[in-house]
């Protein structure tokens, strides 16, 4: 699933607007995880959203790891550098 984003939507809401588009036009369950284009700078914007009963995920910026499995589940935790 690749489109582009409107001006000023966030990833989380891009992730949400696609999950609901592909409901309306073909149904089914899936899950999307939406990352910014400026990525690579470390300013990177992640959404994820899914329409099923569970979706595994995880993201890492600025040395904090942050995952989830069930709807509204975030758990988080800060790396340190050795």
């Amino acid at each position: 699933m690749l489109f582009s984003k409107p001006p000023g939507e966030t990833a989380q809401q891009a992730a949400e607007h696609a999950l609901e588009f592909m409901s309306q036009r073909v149904g089914g369950q899936a899950g999307v995880i939406v990352l910014s284009r400026a990525g690579e700078t470390g300013t990177c914007q992640i959404g994820h959203h899914f329409v099923t009963d569970h979706m595994t995920w995880a993201s890492m910026t600025n040395n904090q790891l942050k995952w989830g499995i069930d709807h509204g589940q975030e758990k988080s935790v800060a790396l340190t550098g050795h």
